[in-house]
Order: structure tokens, then sequence, then C-alpha cells
């Protein structure tokens, strides 16, 4: 009996599965940042299809209607960019999705960290802004990498100490990069880490 009871409270204590729906407009997002980065508009437009029918799925049931509402107002941005091919304003609006995502899924606790999925966003926001030379912008997204990283260093280190020591010193050289031009080089080795630290996590 007491068995039986400590193996029921083990079970409540899960966190709950992260709703398709939800894991979908994370990844439609994704896909559509990379269809406008490389102005595939008949792409794009598949994918913010998708996402349209992810926030439908996800109002339509009432424990998610809240993170539908958080996502209206960027799918509202792209339904104005990606008719327009407008390039920059669609990934932004794109990678933005993807940063919404990542905090709605938070509390269910995903097998993959959601500091790493936010590492990749910030790797978008480099890549993106330094084509643009925006350095607020790109300012933003040195400080969310070093933040990011910080908190997912330690449960990386545990998996994989190799892995952990090479994002720990392409963190350093992105805070030491001169200028747009380096850090748009070090955004594509930063997204193929981030691909590396949830490797770490999916084995």
């Amino acid at each position: 009996m007491i068995a039986a009871t400590v193996a029921l409270t083990a079970v409540a204590a899960q966190p709950p599965h992260i709703p398709r729906a939800l894991a979908d407009a994370g990844e439609h997002a994704e896909n559509l940042y990379d269809a406008a980065k490389a102005n595939d508009w008949r792409t794009a437009e598949h994918r913010l299809q998708a996402l349209e029918g992810d926030v439908a799925r996800l109002r339509a049931d009432t424990a998610t209607s809240a993170a539908a509402r958080s996502l209206a107002d960027e799918l509202a941005e792209l339904r104005q960019s990606v008719p327009k091919h407008q390039r920059q304003t669609t990934m932004a609006e794109a990678n933005e999705i993807t940063l919404t995502v990542a905090n709605l899924t938070e509390p269910y606790a995903p097998k993959i960290p959601v500091e790493v999925t936010r590492l990749d966003y910030y790797g978008r926001e480099l890549e993106l802004w330094s084509e643009t030379g925006t350095a607020p912008r790109l300012e933003r997204a040195v400080q969310g990498l070093r933040r990011e990283w910080d908190h997912v260093h330690a449960p990386v280190e545990a998996r994989s100490p190799k892995v952990a020591n090479r994002f720990d010193a392409l963190v350093a050289r992105v805070e030491r990069a001169k200028g747009a031009a380096e850090l748009h080089q070090l955004s594509q080795e930063e997204l193929d880490e981030v691909d590396e630290l949830e490797g770490v996590f999916e084995h």
C-alpha cells in the first residue's frame, strides 16, 4: 500500500507534457525564420499558415488559450510582413515567437532546458542584427547569451565538460568581438554549438 502511494505520488509530481501545438509553433517559427533568411517566400507562406494552425489549436484548448493570446500580436505582424516579403521584419518577428514559445514551455520542464532554446534565440539575434549593425540589439543579444549560458552551464558541464568548455570559450569570444562583422561570423558558430548543447540533453 505504501509502495503504491509512493509510486502514485511520483507520477503526480511529473510535469505535464508540452502541448503539441505549442511545440509545433516553436518549430514552425524557426522554420519561418530560415525561409525568410533565404528569401524563400513560398516556404515562408507555408510556415506562416502552419503557425496560424498551431495558434488556432492552442486557442481551442482552454488550458492553452493564454499561450495563444501571447502569440497573437507577433502572428499579426507576420501576416503583414510575409506577403510583402519583408525579410528583416519577418526574421525578427519569427524569432520573437521562438522566444515566446520557449518561455511558455518552461513550466513543463522540457528535456532540453529552456535556457538552451533561448541560446538558440540569441544566436539568431546576433545573426540578424549583425547584418544591419544595430548596436542596441546586438548588445542585448550578447548580454542575453551570457545570462542564459551562466544559468545552464552547470548541467551541461555535468554531462559533457568538453562541450561546456567549448561553449565557455565561444561566449568569451562573443563578448570580446569588435564590430558587427565579427559578431556575424561568431553567430554561425554559436548556432552550431547550440546544436551540440541540445545533443547533450537528448542522449
